[in-house]
């Protein structure tokens, strides 16, 4: 599925805060030890994913812009000063986004 315009993507995202707020209000102890296994693996899968979004979100962010053309030294002050993360944490995140995101070439492939 290819979601390109902002209200689409707005929508996507509501509905997975939704439904992470669904999950937050699941009864684990009412699980069995294969069950909380099979499902401490689905999560372990969805966080992978969603770290492939993210890279996928800073190199959208490194296509349109500069760090210096908003107001940071680099994308990594980027991360740490809008996400309040630290400044390793910040360095490590765009250091994967630039080693794993989808590149595109001279012609727009992907």
């Amino acid at each position: 599925m290819d979601i390109a315009s902002t209200t689409a993507v707005e929508e996507v995202y509501t509905d997975l805060d939704t439904a992470q707020a669904r999950v937050a209000a699941v009864d684990y102890m009412a699980l069995s030890v294969p069950e909380l296994l099979a499902v401490q693996s689905h999560r372990e899968q969805m966080r992978c994913a969603a770290q492939a979004v993210d890279h996928a979100v800073v190199a959208a962010l490194q296509a349109h812009t500069t760090a210096t053309e908003i107001g940071a030294k680099n994308w990594a002050d980027v991360l740490r000063i809008r996400d309040r993360l630290s400044a390793e944490e910040a360095r490590r995140r765009v250091r994967h986004a630039e080693l794993l995101a989808s590149r595109r070439s001279l012609t727009g492939e992907v």
